[in-house]
Order: C-alpha cells, then structure tokens, then sequence
C-alpha cells in the first residue's frame, strides 16, 4: 500500500498473472477485503500502469434529477451513468463509463459494498483486448499432461478437478482459466472452491482436512434436514405445513458445503502452477445412470463454449443496454463485438486438440468418472 503526498492518494494494487493489473484507489480496509475476495487474488504492485482503476468515494453528491432506470437498478445523470446498488437498505451509486472497457477503464465505487458490480465482466472484457481468453473451466496436471475441463455452469467442471485431485493431479484452476493466446498459456485463480457434503462423502481424505468444525456443521445441518423431510414425510396435513418444511428442507440443503482454499487438495501449501493448452475435456450432465466418455469435434466444444460465455454475461449486458438507452450516441464496438471475438479465439485454440465429451448423471460416482475417463485416455 503506498500513498502519494501530493495527491493524498492511497491505492493497492492486484496483478492476475501479469496479464491484467487492477489498482485501487483510496479504498478503506473493508474495501481492499471484499475486491480481493471478489478477484480471488492477493495484492502485489504493479510495475505498469493498471488496466481498470477503482476509485472509492465515501458518497457521491445528491442528485435529485437522476433518471432511474428500474426501481433499483441503474440511474442516469446528464452525463454519467450509475449502476444502483443496496447497502444497509439504502442505495448506493457504482458510476461505470461502459465505452471505456477494454481501454483503461476507471469504475467510482462508493465505499462498504461487498463487492464491485460488474468488475469480473469488465476484467474479462479487458482481458479480451490483451489476447487473453477468460473461460468458465476448471484445470489440472496428471501424470505430465495438461486438461482443460470446460462444459456450461453446473456441468461437471469442479467435480472432475476434485476426481483428479484425489488421485494425485495438480491443481491449475476453477471457476475461471485465462488462457494466452499467443502462448496457449492456462492461468488460475487461487480462489476457494465451494465443496458440497456429498462431495466430501467420496473424498474421506479431504473430509478429514477441512477440520472437525466444518465436519460438524455439516453433520447438524445433514441432521435438520433429514428430519425435516420425515416430518413432511409423516407429520406435515395442511399446505401451510408442508411448505414450511419444504423451504426448511431446501434451505439446509443451499448450505450443506464448504469453501476450501486450492492448497487443502493436496495438503500442502504450493502455489498453483500454469499449465499448456493440451487436452480439452467437455463435461455435461444427463439423465442416463452412466458415465459416458467419447470423442467431440473441437469446433463444436468451441462453439458451445462461445454460447455459453454469452449467456454468463447476460446480467453485463443487462447494465449496458441500460447505458446505451441513457446515451444512445455511446457505443462499445469492444462490447458490441464480444461474441464473435470470442468465438473466433475459441476456434483457434482448440483446433487440433485432443478434446472429449464426458456425459454423466448427477451427483456422480468420482470413481466411476475417473476410471471412464482413464480408460478413454489409454484406449
């Protein structure tokens, strides 16, 4: 953290592998906090100048003719655009120049919110621009070969890295893999995996590592939740009743996991390695009992992939057809082009590569998963 006199600026830096650099300025500690949970990075200086800043204000000055675009959703000044934020049930204002992004893009950020809006779609954005490809993946090194495990939300990504973890693969990334176009280099983030009970009910190892307080979280809320399905089961007549239960039964069930740091996959604190764009693994559920592994043509996965980033920026795009009915002469073409940016880097990179799909149900066996994909492997 370092502070300029002369300005009165303090400001703190984070580097995501050299490849985008964020800096923000004048934020409190509680700020600092929530964007490095947000980027799931730790703070390092940067040599260069950053490619989004963060400027944090305590408030922004009262504007009764700002023009609200839903109840709580965006508002519109004469000259600058807001998204709306709720903090302690007040509304707070993020000003984001959306024609900006992809150059050096500067977000004012009101201070104490638990995250920035929109800040992980504006980094991919902007890293889209450097020739970096963010991609919705998870990846690891086993026995010397690189994977790249990709599919649509709730596919199969993280379970497939916990399968090859267990069995002694290195830990790259999940959630989001960057990828260099120019080196076909794979970059992580080192940010917690969410690790449901069943989960940890096949990984007995790392049941063990996360510690008995967590065992014992799950173990009660495992506990309430099956007797709130033998209550509805038994007891519950009226409508009132069993949908008590049925919320009660959901609710234990949205928080029955752990969110476990990369280094507790393996038991050791190493530092997530990169990794080489060698063999593609697309991953998606289905309805049949089996784990099904069988070649896919790379332009398809590339394909599907392109279609599945673009659903994922849906809440983004949201916000900037908003600020393109504040100002219509306003145009993004880095934004209005994403699509067809991405596909096209897609295609590249996965041309020629090895590249599987994996049908299988859920929850799924990692067993089974593991052996079907050791033995496509070696067939």
């Amino acid at each position: 953290m370092a502070t300029t006199d002369q300005a009165r600026t303090t400001s703190v830096d984070f580097d995501l592998h050299h490849l985008i650099g964020i800096r923000l300025l004048n934020p409190t500690p509680g700020d600092v906090r929530a964007v490095a949970q947000q980027l799931g990075i730790e703070q390092s200086s940067l040599q260069r100048e950053p490619d989004i800043l963060i400027r944090f204000v305590a408030k922004f000055p009262s504007n009764s003719a700002l023009n609200r675009l839903g109840l709580h959703e965006a508002g519109y000044s004469q000259d600058a655009f807001f998204v709306l934020q709720t903090k302690h049930k007040a509304p707070t204002k993020v000003h984001i120049e959306f024609n900006q992004i992809g150059q050096q893009v500067e977000i004012v950020c009101e201070s104490g919110l638990a995250a920035v809006p929109l800040l992980i779609a504006v980094l991919n954005m902007t890293a889209i621009t450097r020739g970096i490809l963010p991609l919705h993946a998870a990846a690891f090194r086993y026995q010397g070969s690189d994977y790249l495990v990709t599919g649509w939300s709730k596919g199969g990504k993280t379970e497939t890295l916990l399968t090859f973890t267990s069995q002694g693969a290195e830990y790259i990334g999940d959630e989001w893999i960057y990828i260099d176009t120019a080196t076909e280099r794979l970059y992580g983030v080192p940010e917690p995996i969410r690790v449901w009970d069943w989960h940890l009910q096949q990984l007995p190892t790392l049941r063990r590592r996360i510690g008995w307080q967590r065992r014992a979280r799950l173990s009660a809320l495992g506990v309430a939740q099956r007797v709130s399905k033998f209550l509805l089961r038994t007891l519950a007549r009226s409508s009132g009743a069993k949908r008590g239960l049925r919320q009660m039964v959901r609710l234990f069930s949205e928080q029955m996991y752990v969110d476990v740091p990369p280094k507790t996959l393996s038991g050791t604190p190493t530092t997530p390695r990169a990794g080489t764009l060698e063999t593609i693994v697309f991953v998606s559920t289905w309805e049949s009992p089996e784990v099904c592994v069988e070649a896919v043509a790379p332009e398809e996965v590339a394909r599907r992939m392109a279609a599945s980033l673009a659903y994922e920026r849906l809440p983004f795009m949201a916000y900037y057809h908003m600020y393109r009915f504040a100002f219509p002469d306003r145009r993004n073409p880095v934004v209005d082009n994403i699509e067809e940016r991405e596909t096209e880097m897609l295609t590249r990179l996965f041309a020629g590569k090895p590249c599987c799909i994996v049908n299988h149900p859920y929850p799924v066996s990692f067993s089974e998963l593991f052996e079907a994909l050791k033995q496509y492997d070696h067939a």
